[in-house]
């Protein structure tokens, strides 16, 4: 059977020549694709959040995870909005957050 023939119903077969190229190619992507990744200066560790909301037990705050950047952010509920009062460094990927009585998460 030649390559390429399929008018018999076989299935055509690639010369040795072109399963090599292929190969090589395929090799070469897997070679810079890990390359790639270890060439890169920034390592993504972000991990799935858990709990990342809390609300204090007299409902006046609301406690959120900002795992990106490492913080919890503190919120003031008000009427209809919530009122940004301040951002707390943490450490590497919070979470999540338990508030544990109105002044302590």
């Amino acid at each position: 059977m030649r390559n390429g023939d399929v008018e018999r119903g076989e299935p055509a077969v690639p010369p040795p020549a072109a399963a090599q190229a292929t190969q090589a190619a395929q090799a070469t992507q897997a070679t810079q694709a890990a390359s790639g990744a270890s060439r890169s200066s920034f390592t993504l560790f972000e991990s799935g959040q858990v709990r990342p909301l809390a609300l204090s037990p007299d409902g006046h705050h609301l406690f959120a995870t900002n795992t990106p950047d490492n913080r919890l952010e503190i919120f003031r509920i008000e009427p209809h909005r919530l009122v940004h009062t301040g951002s707390i460094p943490v450490g590497l990927e919070p979470v999540a957050v338990a508030a544990r009585s109105d002044r302590e998460v």
